[in-house]
């Protein structure tokens, strides 16, 4: 099953009735309820698959969660009771992580105690140490994103291995065959000085500089300069304490000594990007259509997630003043898409959509020639296009490419 519930085990503490909280949550909600009546509210990620072993009890937490965000997507500040209500459902839920971080939202304008963080604690402890959860994608706009870049005898499909989707050959494709067409990356993040902020190409004789004379971005042309502002930097240009946090990462990424700190910066930078996308057209992260069709694979420790994680998402959250309209879980959601739908090149790292359509094989039939991807031998109709997500291990014994 797709979620983190999933893969959690044992009971949460129980210190409130659900039945009233329900009532509670709902009172504390009424003006921004009637609100949300009349526009869409945000969409609705389900954590959960499994049949709870209190199916009462998962069906009340799970209201009372879909309220309370549903509700705080309204404010943009205080409601403490609101962050408070949603805590104690999370905890019902199994999520102590999600729990913590809406706690310690509620605990900056009311006085919580230590009864809370106990419950949390505790929480913790039962949990396995290593756990990995899964982000379940959306079809709804592979048309537009996708399909208008596959090659003549390409299609996307639902694989038989358990994997969700992949690419498939339609129909006999001989060698140097177009699986995808040239296509630009959703978003780029340079890894060397001298490099597009925007694309992650060489940067000329000229470069063009972001408008804003505070801000350190710059880029190989004015459509990549418009591009950025329209895309993911209009809403973050002038947020100092935004920029400190990227160039705090992008020093981490160059001193990086493991390819693990390296990966982990890398990630990171991009998810900034996305936080830009999200305050720049004022939509959370799981409702951009790109987001909605990645899937996501999250390996994490309860501990990590409940500490230097979570520490690093209130951080982010105060800066950008999105607490109440972004919260812990769906920070996470993103998290998890980008680690696993991440491309490197020589000079910048991508999110890049169409190419995340294909699956890994270190036996794969389709290479890069540099922006567009295609078959490296002959592939009969019905078999699966793949590519090796590390072809540069590909010649490595399989002990060390694992």
């Amino acid at each position: 099953s797709n979620s983190f519930c999933t893969l959690l085990e044992g009971p949460s503490a129980t210190m409130f009735r659900l039945s009233r909280l329900v009532r509670c949550a709902g009172a504390a909600a009424t003006a921004a309820a009637s609100e949300a009546a009349a526009s869409a509210s945000p969409p609705e990620r389900p954590l959960c698959e499994r049949v709870a072993e209190d199916p009462e009890t998962y069906a009340l937490a799970t209201r009372v969660k879909q309220h309370c965000t549903i509700a705080l997507s309204k404010f943009t500040t205080g409601h403490p009771e609101l962050f408070l209500h949603r805590g104690r459902a999370y905890l019902e839920l199994g999520l102590p992580f999600f729990a913590r971080a809406d706690f310690r939202n509620a605990a900056q304008h009311i006085n919580m105690g230590t009864e809370h963080e106990m419950l949390v604690e505790e929480a913790l402890r039962q949990m396995p140490k290593e756990q990995i959860a899964y982000f379940e994608s959306a079809d709804n706009h592979l048309g537009l994103l996708v399909d208008p870049y596959l090659g003549k005898g390409v299609a996307m499909r639902k694989t038989s291995d358990g994997k969700g989707r992949g690419v498939f050959a339609t129909e006999e494709l001989k060698p140097g065959d177009v699986v995808v067409k040239r296509c630009p990356a959703w978003l780029s993040y340079p890894l060397q000085d001298g490099h597009c902020a925007a694309c992650g190409g060489a940067i000329g004789i000229r470069s063009f500089a972001c408008k804003n004379s505070d801000c350190h971005e710059e880029y190989c042309s004015r459509e990549c300069r418009h591009v950025a502002s329209q895309t993911y930097h209009g809403g973050v240009c002038n947020n100092k304490q935004f920029q400190e946090i990227e160039l705090e990462l992008y020093n981490d990424l160059k001193l990086a000594s493991t390819p693990s700190a390296f990966n982990t910066a890398a990630v990171f930078l991009l998810l900034l990007r996305v936080y830009g996308v999200s305050v720049t057209h004022k939509i959370i992260p799981s409702a951009l259509p790109q987001m909605r069709t990645l899937a996501g694979r999250l390996m994490f420790s309860a501990e990590t997630l409940s500490a230097e994680t979570l520490d690093f998402y209130s951080r982010l959250a105060r800066i950008t003043d999105t607490q109440t309209t972004i919260s812990y879980e769906e920070f996470i959601c993103a998290l998890a898409k980008l680690t696993g739908n991440i491309f490197q090149e020589d000079t910048h790292i991508d999110a890049h959509v169409v190419r995340s359509m294909l699956n890994h094989s270190c036996d794969n039939n389709v290479v890069d020639t540099g922006g567009e991807l295609v078959a490296v031998r002959g592939v009969r109709p019905g078999e699966e296009l793949c590519i090796s997500y590390y072809p540069h291990l590909n010649a490595k014994p399989y002990k060390i490419r694992s």
